[in-house]
């Protein structure tokens, strides 16, 4: 019995022992260094603070003047016990990554094949659940792409490691592309986000450029998405977006576009409208789309109807090196079906007084329909007019 009860008082004291290291900044301070130095990592940080129990700080941490970051980690260790893996909160801020390095890692991740997973404990674990995880790189930079903030804060999230997963996500993102807010709450696998865009004019206007294209406004882009892992619905708002060609400026163009993708065929279907008012003529357009995202040459088949109407002070001008003058505009309809090889096209003009050279035409309705051959860049034209 005398041996007994030694036994169990050592095995109490290496309990106090590993409580008292573990809870010991110091104690875990030197270990982690330890551990540092026989990785032969050139990693190094500049503060620990607190223990295993209560979470554990690290700052400055720092990889080769290549990566730096603070850390937070608070793991509830008894949930374990029972088959699940409860992070109270995972906090990585003040990130940035060497343009170098953050190339290298793009150009490393895309060359290798994933590894295939063996499972190992990960059967044993019930559901991972994390309260709290917050994000945020700072000034980054690739290539021409320049981060100035990301934040990315994740609440509540659950995973039953099978299919259902729960949780809030918000998002914000300021760069020299655009800036992005985002929400998306997911229950049961089934998500709802909202996102709104602002795109940065002075970025998209240096890709427009070589097409002699201006940019006057910084489009503003709304989105929402629905959906599950399977299949996802949406819908695009572009709202006020000015755009200049040498003297033919578009004042304002708004397009409202829904739709639905289904990731396992790779189908996307989408409806939509837009409004155009330009300095040649305005514009009132519905459109529809089918494809498999994955073959889109073979499967793109769309349809096109706009009515247009007024013909305005760049549209005159036009007309009038041609010797034409629209004294009363006819009212134009245009309707559009194709795919990636052939267009048809029927415009119709109805009403309205044209002048040519010492000629009045007054149509009553002409209609001009075309066809163009995409692969042999063929064009084939015919015209009907009943005119006065």
């Amino acid at each position: 019995m005398k041996v007994l009860k030694y036994l169990l008082i050592f095995l109490f004291i290496i309990i106090l022992t590993l409580f008292a290291l573990l809870k010991s900044e110091r104690a875990l301070d030197f270990a982690a260094k330890k551990v540092l130095a026989q990785t032969g990592l050139d990693i190094s940080y500049k503060t620990l603070k607190g223990d295993v129990f209560s979470g554990l700080s690290l700052t400055g941490i720092n990889y080769k003047n290549q990566f730096k970051a603070d850390f937070v980690l608070k793991v509830d260790f008894p949930a374990v016990t029972d088959g699940i893996v409860h992070i109270e909160k995972i906090k990585a801020t003040n990130i940035w990554i060497d343009e170098k390095f953050l190339q290298s890692l793009i150009e490393n991740n895309s060359s290798k094949e994933e590894p295939e997973s063996k499972g190992g404990g990960i059967d044993q674990i019930k559901a991972i659940v994390i309260d709290d995880i917050e994000l945020s790189l700072l000034d980054t930079k690739y290539q021409q792409y320049h981060i100035e903030k990301f934040n990315l804060h994740t609440r509540n999230l659950r995973y039953d490691m099978k299919e259902k997963i729960d949780g809030n996500i918000d998002l914000a993102l300021q760069s020299n592309v655009a800036a992005l807010e985002g929400e998306i709450l997911l229950k049961e696998s089934h998500y709802n986000g909202h996102f709104t865009v602002d795109a940065r004019g002075d970025f998209v206007n240096r890709l427009l450029q070589d097409a002699n294209l201006t940019l006057l406004s910084d489009p503003h882009l709304t989105a929402d998405l629905e959906g599950n892992l399977q299949q996802s619905d949406f819908e695009l708002r572009l709202n006020n977006t000015q755009l200049q060609y040498q003297k033919y400026k578009l004042e304002n163009a708004n397009l409202a576009l829904k739709g639905n993708y289904d990731f396992e065929s790779m189908k996307l279907d989408t409806t939509g409208n837009t409004v155009l008012v330009s300095n040649v003529a305005d514009m009132n357009a519905t459109f529809k789309t089918e494809m498999q995202v994955d073959d889109l040459n073979n499967t793109l088949v769309y349809t096109l109807h706009a009515d247009i109407s007024g013909v305005k002070a760049a549209f005159a001008e036009l007309l009038q090196e041609q010797n034409l003058t629209f004294v009363e505009p006819s009212a134009i309809t245009a309707d559009v079906q194709g795919d990636m090889q052939k267009i048809n096209a029927v415009v119709s003009l109805k009403g309205g007084e044209i002048h040519y050279a010492d000629y009045i035409l007054q149509p009553k309705k002409t209609d001009i329909k075309a066809e163009y051959d995409l692969k042999e860049a063929k064009l084939v034209a015919s015209a009907q007019s009943d005119i006065h």
